[in-house]
């Protein structure tokens, strides 16, 4: 009986990197599948230095999407509460507009989740609660025009709202604050709360003091998505929040403060993309914090890949069509792009063996690709091992054919990731070449000729030329 390839490559799911902090940070079968690499190891290696020795207390780790950083930041932040004197994790969100809201509430959310509220400071949330009783209690008119207000206009009930409330839910909130107007003769809801940096500074001492915490380490996530989405009008106001926050972070009391930033590149990387007021305003804030780099050796990428696809080895050493297929993907050391980074036996073990079935090439570009474009929704990860149309994942339960003849090529990774080469109309050359493919692809129905102009393509938009080129000589 013939061996199918899903009989002798499984997927590991554990790789996928569906890591949300704020929501993560208790699930131990996330916690306890981390797979370290050298790379990684050696950044929690660094961070955890950084807080045994009192150093280095802001920082900005930068890495592209799809490398594992929020994973890797799931482990350190459960190795810090885990230490005979823990730290508070606080998660900040960059998807929030509000910077003071956003530090409010992620200290609320800690705080909560240690079972702390009775310290948990007042922010836009529970004033809104508060105000709410009061019309209750002392205002009948008032909460009567409130109720009916919000189940007219909004198809809301108060018991709905409250709970939203309740959880820090932005939207709850913006329905509030919409109808807090209509209840208060055109007055925004717009409450006097202390500043966030005074707020941590207390709550520090206060957590070291009193809570046996050695204090609070903050992870700002997705810096660049709130660097890339912020409106220019009150980005200095922010930057000096944050420069305020930083500089909190060096100053230690009672009880010690670490932030870190995440950031698939550095703000110097932005250019043309920020304005000259947004990039000035930031350098305030850039001068105190250290870059991280999370880099990734090229061995330990395709080692990476190499643990998401799992081999039967007592399988593998039955199938005889497994050592032609691996001679004919020992053809592509020739390429300069693994001749000049592995010698010969390092290519077979971690390239053709370890990356099998996706035929060299395939992970060359997987990587590259990944690295220009990849976002949370598609990345190396997902490609590997969601099971969703095109996904590596899908294409091993569906193969059919005999293992010698079973490689998966690189213009699957094309095919995968075309949706965001047509999104990147800020990036000429990705959106360009896909442009030309697309239309080149109109023009024909020939399999190969296909498969030739999607990895051309890919070729084209990797652009490194002295690894891999599209030229004929």
């Amino acid at each position: 009986m013939a061996v199918k390839l899903r009989d002798l490559v499984k997927v590991d799911k554990r790789f996928e990197n569906s890591v949300n902090l704020y929501l993560d940070l208790d699930n131990k079968g996330k916690i306890e599948n981390y797979v370290y690499t050298r790379s990684s190891q050696n950044i929690i290696e660094y961070y955890l230095d950084n807080v045994d020795k009192n150093k280095e207390h802001a920082t900005i780790l930068i890495g592209p999407y799809g490398k594992g950083k929020s994973h890797m930041l799931l482990v350190l932040l459960d190795r810090l509460r885990h230490l005979e004197k823990p730290y508070l994790p606080v998660i900040i969100s960059g998807t929030n507009t509000d910077l003071n809201q956003a530090f409010l509430v992620g200290i609320t959310d800690a705080l909560k989740r240690a079972g702390l509220d009775d310290i948990a400071p007042d922010s836009y949330y529970s004033e809104a609660l508060k105000k709410i009783e009061q019309w209750k209690k002392d205002f009948p008119d008032a909460y009567s025009r409130f109720v009916k207000e919000l189940e007219k206009s909004e198809k809301c009930d108060e018991k709905t709202l409250i709970a939203g409330l309740e959880k820090n839910r932005k939207p709850a909130l913006d329905i509030f604050c919409k109808i807090y107007p209509l209840i208060t003769s055109g007055s925004e809801f717009n409450p006097i709360l202390m500043l966030e940096t005074v707020i941590y500074e207390q709550l520090r001492d206060v957590l070291a003091r009193d809570y046996g915490y050695a204090g609070i380490y903050i992870i700002f996530d997705e810096f660049s998505k709130y660097i890339e989405g912020h409106e220019k009008d009150t980005f200095s106001k922010d930057m000096k929040v944050l420069q305020d926050m930083c500089e909190l972070s060096e100053r230690s009391s009672k009880g010690r403060m670490f932030i870190t930033f995440v950031a698939h590149k550095s703000i110097k990387e932005y250019g043309t993309k920020l304005s000259a007021d947004m990039r000035n305003a930031f350098r305030g804030v850039e001068g105190r914090i250290k870059e991280v780099l999370f880099v990734v050796s090229s061995q330990n990428n395709y080692e990476l890949i190499a643990n998401v696809l799992k081999k039967d080895e007592a399988a593998r050493q039955r199938i005889s069509e497994i050592r032609r297929y691996y001679g004919n993907a020992m053809k592509s050391y020739n390429f300069s792009c693994f001749s000049g980074l592995f010698d010969e036996e390092d290519f077979r073990r971690y390239v053709v063996e370890g990356c099998f079935p996706l035929m060299p090439l395939t992970a060359y570009m997987l990587l590259h690709i990944s690295e220009k474009v990849a976002q949370n929704e598609r990345s190396i990860f997902t490609y590997l091992s969601h099971d969703e149309k095109g996904s590596v994942c899908r294409l091993i339960e569906e193969c059919d054919e005999d293992i010698e003849s079973c490689g998966i090529t690189a213009d699957t990774v094309y095919d995968y990731f075309k949706n965001l080469f047509r999104e990147e109309a800020s990036d000429t050359v990705i959106h360009n070449e896909w442009l030309k493919a697309e239309y080149a692809l109109s023009k024909t129905a020939d399999e190969t000729e296909n498969k030739l102009i999607k990895i051309i393509a890919l070729i084209n938009i990797i652009d490194i030329p002295d690894e891999l080129s599209a030229d004929v000589p």
